[in-house]
């Protein structure tokens, strides 16, 4: 059970670190995620464990050149470099529990979606450029190409990269009769991809949803530079 002075505490430093822990909604990658979190980490520290984060400071303020500023990406791998970084973490980790505070699983509900979409991403970052690809000779022929059953491919490998959306990516390979789930464009038959059938618009429905927890759209997924 959580103590008073401690809950008290939590809360400061929580109230007091929001600024930083806010910036996970600008990561656009997951080395940002992993900066951002480092940094709310440091922060926290700041406040709940003054020793271990002085140690650790002692460390960032060595590593940088005299009479230079450090921005936050140099701060935190500097942070990161020190052996007293491990100590720092699970300082704060203790004295958030003691609060009644879950500093990694606030983190993870927080920032767990975006870190779920990024890995999609990347996973099907190959997939999505040879549709891409396609897609754009096919409309340098005719720039009326229509773009639709291209772009399923890629959604249904986002599907498939996304654990909330295993299910439906599933139902719709079968649906699909896909030889392999895992090779979409081997044996593809562009007659079984029909997106007006529900099992298509419940796999979409859950990658609209997954993107819009990462922060963006398909649209904006799919149009970005490779």
């Amino acid at each position: 059970m959580a103590d008073e002075r401690a809950t008290q505490q939590w809360v400061a430093a929580f109230d007091g670190c929001r600024p930083h822990l806010a910036l996970f909604a600008q990561a656009m990658h997951r080395s940002d995620l992993a900066a951002v979190h480092d940094s709310w980490v440091l922060c926290l520290g700041a406040r709940l464990c003054p020793t271990e984060y002085s140690r650790v400071a002692t460390d960032v303020a060595a590593a940088r050149p005299a009479g230079s500023s450090a921005g936050l990406i140099d701060t935190v791998e500097a942070a990161r470099s020190s052996s007293a970084w491990p100590g720092l973490g699970q300082c704060v980790s203790a004295a958030a529990a003691r609060g009644g505070g879950d500093v990694e699983g606030l983190w993870a509900r927080l920032a767990g979606p975006r870190a779920e979409w990024f890995d999609a991403e990347r996973a099907v970052a190959s997939i999505r450029g040879v549709l891409r690809r396609e897609v754009d000779a096919a409309r340098r022929v005719d720039p009326t190409a229509e773009e639709t059953s291209t772009k399923a491919v890629w959604v249904y490998s986002l599907g498939k990269a996304l654990p909330r959306c295993a299910t439906e990516a599933a139902d719709w390979a079968a649906w699909a009769a896909m030889p392999d789930p895992a090779s979409p464009l081997a044996g593809y038959d562009d007659a079984k991809w029909d997106v007006r059938l529900e099992q298509w618009q419940a796999l979409e429905r859950c990658v609209i949803a997954a993107a819009e927890g990462g922060g963006t759209t398909l649209a904006q997924s799919w149009e970005q530079p490779p």
